[in-house]
């Protein structure tokens, strides 16, 4: 069992830690979880391979010789299915859904809210068609482009990734890795 003393708890950004997800009973967990599984399952072509519910409660503290002390608490409850749709005659590709909310009273309209995403995503890919070819240019919104590109530069430019001699760009310091219109700047050094 993880302690906090009683009332509310902030953290460094000033928000209070919800009284209601500082103690949770595994009964209450099973609840949760059981509404994941009853959401998913309402349509009954839904075949979850994995359900999951996970309460968390943090607290961070730091303390130095030199007079700095602060902490910071959290808490908050997540979860996830993930699945695919079965008929008789089709399978889907997996899908997954979940979130994860930091007030309790929000947690029952999120689990029918993420969990009816999933199971109307992998019902949804039911009888899918081949779609048409296309060449030529695209527009992508920013935020598109940032989830295609951000993976692969993040995962690139990993430190541990060099020192482990497992990414294509080691070595390559100051060359040319992907387009000319693309350019990236990371200075660890620079505090602005």
């Amino acid at each position: 069992h993880h302690r906090i003393a009683p009332g509310p708890v902030t953290h460094e950004h000033d928000e209070v830690v919800d009284p209601g997800l500082l103690t949770v009973e595994p009964e209450q967990l099973y609840a949760w979880l059981a509404q994941v599984v009853a959401e998913a399952r309402q349509d009954e072509r839904v075949s979850l391979d994995r359900a999951e519910v996970v309460w968390t409660v943090a607290t961070d503290v730091i303390a130095t010789s030199a007079g700095v002390r602060g902490s910071s608490a959290q808490a908050s409850c997540r979860w996830l299915a993930m699945g695919m749709a079965r008929t008789a005659e089709e399978v889907t590709s997996f899908d997954h859904d979940g979130a994860q909310v930091v007030r309790r009273e929000a947690i029952d309209s999120e689990i029918a809210r993420s969990i009816g995403d999933f199971r109307r995503s992998v019902v949804g890919s039911l009888g899918a068609r081949q779609g048409e070819s296309y060449r030529g240019a695209v527009l992508l919104h920013p935020s598109v482009v940032m989830e295609l590109l951000a993976d692969v530069v993040e995962t690139n430019c990993d430190g541990l990734l060099h020192v482990d001699d497992v990414t294509s760009w080691k070595g390559r310091v100051g060359e040319q890795v992907a387009s000319p219109l693309l350019s990236i700047y990371e200075d660890p050094t620079d505090r602005t």
